[in-house]
């Protein structure tokens, strides 16, 4: 089981509105199969977790404080960067509409952050090492500043498999 980073800010992602037949549970099903497409899905429970069911589910307080009630939860967490999805699913009005509302949240991991923050300092430090540092002291300030740019922006992988579950959900 993969460490949840608690400190991921989650944020309202967009909502999918759609119909099936077959009840809840089929409709839940279905979310958490498409959600499965990208990564590993687990049910949440209010409950603490024992490690038999640890793949299966996760337990409410484990997840970032940002994350709300919800019902299923996507990690597809890279070595580069934590990626998370929260899915709440929710009887829509009329018998067979449900609407899953979503929430995403991502952070760079340690290893991103010390290779961003390495790399910064060192167009940083290059043009005092070179012959030629005084006319790289400008390239190397803009270089450090795009190295450290890159490091705090958010992922726009995130954003695009949000796009791609409302989009199947909703189809």
């Amino acid at each position: 089981m993969r460490h949840i980073d608690r400190k991921a800010q989650m944020m309202d992602a967009g909502t999918a509105l759609f119909r099936m037949e077959g009840g809840f549970g089929t409709a839940l099903g279905q979310v958490k199969a498409e959600m499965a497409e990208f990564g590993q899905v687990r049910s949440v429970s209010d409950a603490p977790v024992d490690q038999r069911h640890a793949r299966e589910h996760v337990c409410e307080r484990d997840l970032p404080a940002s994350t709300a009630h919800c019902d299923l939860f996507l990690d597809y967490s890279t070595p580069w960067r934590y990626r998370y999805i929260s899915c709440l699913l929710e009887e829509s009005g009329e018998s067979g509409a449900y609407a899953a509302t979503f929430k995403e949240g991502n952070r760079s991991t340690p290893l991103r952050a010390a290779a961003h923050i390495l790399g910064s300092l060192l167009f940083l430090v290059l043009p005092l090492l070179s012959k030629a540092g005084g006319w790289l002291w400008l390239p190397g300030i803009v270089l450090s500043l795009c190295c450290l740019y890159d490091w705090l922006r958010p992922s726009r992988r995130a954003q695009q498999v949000v796009q791609t579950l409302i989009q199947t959900l909703s189809a």
